[in-house]
């Protein structure tokens, strides 16, 4: 049964100076004995007891965290509370909810307790925003990997930047000139004039 929630907004940058928006959802939600906290025991595990409790979980804080994607921001289909309803749900979810945890103890997870947490998730998806979205690092350096190849494209002579346009056309055989270049030696041949379309001089 679900107890209470609260909600964290927040915000990051990402490498393209765009904001994302987010939402995290803590979900306490009380269970009346049906789980049994354990610690493993060799190939077994056992049963917690505790002073006069009986090892049953009594609470458990699941964590859902939606990220708004900028496109919906420039756009104006941002919108919070649609965020904390994609975070809650993602925190209920058998299949999405994998930030969690559980005590055996009713009064632990005050809400003072849960704010706290909280707090410190929302700091953690601000920090560390790839945890949360798939290719997000690869997707980085991919950006920064284009963006230094450009700084170094503009230092390059025109003859060499030439050669990097036609690369990029991708209509060059790169394996045929690669083997014409090898079979010069560093000796280019001059270029064959066309007799038939000289004009004579003085004309």
């Amino acid at each position: 049964m679900v107890e209470s929630v609260i909600y964290k907004s927040g915000s990051f940058t990402d490498w393209l100076g765009e904001e994302h928006p987010f939402v995290v959802a803590g979900v306490v939600d009380r269970t009346d004995g049906e789980l049994v906290l354990a610690t493993p025991e060799g190939n077994f595990a056992r049963p917690v007891i505790e002073y006069e409790g009986d090892g049953h979980i009594r609470k458990s804080l699941f964590i859902g965290v939606a990220i708004c994607n900028p496109k919906d921001i420039k756009e104006n289909r941002f919108s919070e509370e649609v965020g904390q309803k994609i975070a809650y749900n993602r925190a209920i979810s058998p299949k999405l909810a994998q930030r969690w945890f559980a005590t055996n103890i009713p009064g632990m997870l005050t809400e003072d307790i849960v704010k706290c947490v909280i707090n410190q998730e929302a700091a953690f998806v601000a920090a560390h925003p790839e945890v949360f979205i798939k290719g997000y690092l690869e997707s980085k350096a991919q950006y920064e990997r284009k963006q230094q190849a450009e700084k170094e494209f503009a230092k390059l002579p025109a003859p060499e930047q030439a050669v990097v346009k036609t690369l990029t056309e991708g209509t060059a055989n790169f394996e045929k000139l690669a083997d014409i270049a090898d079979a010069l030696g560093g000796e280019v041949p001059a270029a064959k004039v066309d007799a038939t379309k000289q004009v004579p001089a003085g004309k």
